[in-house]
């Protein structure tokens, strides 16, 4: 019901007109067309400037394209249209967090860290039942030390509560953490079974693929994965096809590829 209000208050925001454009703008963001789908947001962002869904998608465009100036910039925008939206706030959570992993300076990373830390946990506390900010929490957790608000008993907490809400995303979750740790064996163990009934997942596919670029194991398993990964559709979430192509070039390497 949450999500149902929101997208009636964005369209009732919208002309006719703009709406229409939005569907279009929309889709091709889902299909991944990033380049196409930011030239219709800023088309239709001419004559709907304040617009919370339009600078929320510019913001997300931004993330995609490594502008973090310009992601928080326009996401603050739409978090100040829509306060209460999850999705908003947990982007740009990811906003502030790509900023600290590029910042230079030991302030400004701790600064846009910290920010992404209250941001996500925030998005948590809107929409408790958002998969994908539990996600991006799990893994500030993960990546970062206990001293500034992460630490890995915190991330397999929220993995825990990740898989109250969706076994398949707690298996998934679970397994990204194995890998953190180096654990191949048990990640690996983890993903067979998830791919058993899952072969489609786009994740678990790629992780696979990281996996074995990492230990030099299960290395035909990997490739099979990323391949898949190629003819799949990655969502907003899940690292592109460039990436996968680019693990792929590691694993069919000839010293690589003979290797079981």
């Amino acid at each position: 019901m949450k999500r149902l209000a929101l997208a009636l208050c964005f369209a009732a925001s919208l002309s006719a007109a703009a709406r229409t454009d939005l569907a279009g703008a929309s889709a091709l963001y889902t299909q991944g067309r990033y380049a196409d789908a930011s030239a219709a947001f800023e088309q239709i962002a001419r004559t709907e400037p304040e617009s919370a869904v339009v600078l929320f998608h510019l913001g997300k465009l931004a993330v995609h394209g490594h502008d973090y100036a310009a992601a928080i910039e326009r996401l603050t925008r739409a978090a100040a249209l829509a306060p209460n939206d999850a999705a908003i706030t947990l982007w740009l959570g990811n906003a502030h967090a790509w900023s600290a992993s590029v910042s230079e300076g030991l302030t400004a990373r701790v600064s846009h860290g910290r920010k992404a830390l209250a941001l996500y946990r925030r998005a948590v506390a809107l929409d408790p039942e958002n998969v994908p900010a539990r996600f991006a929490l799990m893994n500030f957790y993960r990546h970062v030390p206990a001293m500034l608000g992460g630490g890995l008993d915190r991330a397999y907490r929220e993995a825990g509560e990740i898989a109250r809400r969706d076994a398949t995303a707690g298996a998934y979750a679970r397994a990204l953490l194995s890998f953190h740790e180096q654990k191949f064996s048990v990640a690996y163990d983890t993903l067979e079974l998830l791919l058993e009934k899952s072969p489609d997942h786009y994740g678990a596919n790629f992780l696979l693929g990281r996996l074995a670029a990492a230990s030099r194991q299960h290395c035909a398993e990997g490739r099979a994965s990323l391949q898949r990964c190629l003819r799949l559709t990655p969502t907003e979430n899940d690292d592109p096809h460039a990436d996968a192509r680019a693990l792929l070039a590691q694993l069919e390497a000839p010293e690589v590829a003979a290797k079981k």
